[in-house]
């Protein structure tokens, strides 16, 4: 399994055609998320050498082209951007990826404000992944030996004052100098 999926990784970073329209920077933002995908397209097939892991290979590349093309082409019009975005959602969805046509929108208004290619590289693959609402809840944090009592159910500390009285649990307890136990009153 090591050996194919090493294999696809080197097969995925030598394709050039998944990068062309890119600089650098943003080209090695769009291949570790494209490593990131196959490595979990990998932990989900049974069979890494099976032609059902090749074709979801062939599908990741294809995603990669789109979101490729979408953030190198500059100068493309709303409808041609929208139609480029279905293709993606489409594909992105054949591969199992929580990506939605009701995404479309956001994108639409936010590629408005940015304007670098890796910038967009990081918003088309945002908008592949989960949205923060479709993520578990964190879990709770562990309970301390202090939280253990609700707030109110507490018993009450002891308040010392500069008198030398220490009230506790609704008892004065006067301190003497010269006693060795406390007055209680």
């Amino acid at each position: 399994m090591a050996r194919s999926l090493e294999d696809a990784t080197i097969r995925m970073y030598e394709d050039i055609s998944l990068t062309e329209e890119l600089t650098d920077e943003p080209a090695k933002v769009l291949l570790k998320w494209g490593e990131a995908k196959l490595m979990t397209l990998a932990e989900k097939t049974t069979d890494i050498d099976s032609e059902d892991f090749e074709d979801h290979f062939k599908s990741l590349r294809r995603v990669m082209k789109s979101i490729n093309k979408l953030a190198g082409q500059t100068g493309l019009d709303d409808d041609t951007v929208r139609t480029r975005l279905t293709k993606l959602i489409e594909r992105a969805q054949s591969l199992g990826l929580p990506a939605s046509e009701d995404r479309i929108e956001v994108y639409m208004q936010q590629r408005q404000s940015v304007s670098d290619d890796q910038a967009k590289v990081k918003l088309l693959t945002t908008l592949l992944e989960p949205e923060e609402a479709d993520e578990p809840d964190p879990p709770d944090p562990p309970v301390v030996a202090e939280d253990r009592n609700p707030p109110g159910t507490e018993p009450e500390r002891p308040n010392f004052l500069y008198d030398g009285t220490v009230r506790s649990w609704g008892h004065e307890h006067h301190l003497d100098s010269d006693d060795e136990d406390p007055k209680v009153e």
